[in-house]
């Protein structure tokens, strides 16, 4: 009995004790064992956050992912939207420009009746310049989409569309140089169309998404840098002529 009792003693003392322990340790953040103890903090895990609050913390997380993707769309597809607004801007200011130039006769008119001096560009013949390259510009933009939307549907391999565009740009832009008159500035207003294809190609190098066809199609290997490479020196040698 005295052995007994002193064991209950023991016990109850022992127990006791670490109660204090498991309360400090449980504050601290670990765990009560099985029997009373504490359990060191490297053996268990984080503690468990309640099941609506993980899934608040979930919810959360995708919804903050879905607005970060929206914002890169937007800023990709206002980038692209300013990339193409570069294109219309410069064959806008070329156009207004060299009109106006011609309008007060800073450009050069046609040749006089005697040879040596030159006549006024007067607002028929401006109208006339200005026609033609609108339309080679017109012409030659539903010429390249038609060739480029073949390739990217696949009826035509890229390989074909490039030499197309290559073979027949510089050919049917001569075939319309008659309808410009003899005036020394007509020149300046059918430069207007490769400048404008030249920043096209710039564009479409630059990775912008409403060029891709572009970039493709005059590409070898489709890859959109090419684009300043043969294509767009075709293109300034167009200018220079």
């Amino acid at each position: 009995h005295f052995t007994l009792s002193a064991l209950v003693v023991v016990f109850l003392s022992f127990g006791s004790e670490p109660a204090h322990h498991v309360r400090v340790e449980a504050a601290a953040g670990s765990t009560i064992g099985p029997i009373g103890f504490a359990t060191p903090r490297s053996h268990v895990g984080l503690p468990r956050q309640p099941l609506c609050s993980a899934i608040v913390n979930r919810k959360r997380l995708y919804a903050s992912k879905d607005k970060a993707e929206k914002d890169v769309d937007a800023s990709s597809d206002q980038k692209s939207s300013s990339k193409k607004t570069i294109v219309g801007l410069t064959a806008l200011s070329s156009y207004t420009a060299t009109t106006v130039a011609a309008k007060f006769q800073i450009l050069p008119g046609p040749p006089g009746a005697d040879g040596t001096t030159l006549a006024p560009y007067t607002d028929a013949l401006i109208a006339r310049d200005l026609g033609a390259s609108l339309l080679c510009a017109v012409l030659g933009l539903a010429f390249v989409k038609a060739i480029t939307t073949l390739a990217s549907k696949e009826i035509l391999e890229p390989r074909d569309s490039r030499k197309i565009i290559h073979t027949l740009s510089a050919p049917l832009f001569m075939v319309f140089w008659p309808l410009f008159s003899e005036a020394g500035g007509a020149r300046i207003f059918a430069g207007i169309v490769p400048l404008a294809n030249a920043v096209r190609l710039f564009v479409a190098a630059t990775g912008s998404e409403d060029e891709e066809e572009l970039a493709s199609a005059v590409s070898r290997s489709g890859d959109a840098k090419e684009a300043l490479g043969g294509p767009f020196f075709y293109v300034l040698v167009l200018l220079a002529s």
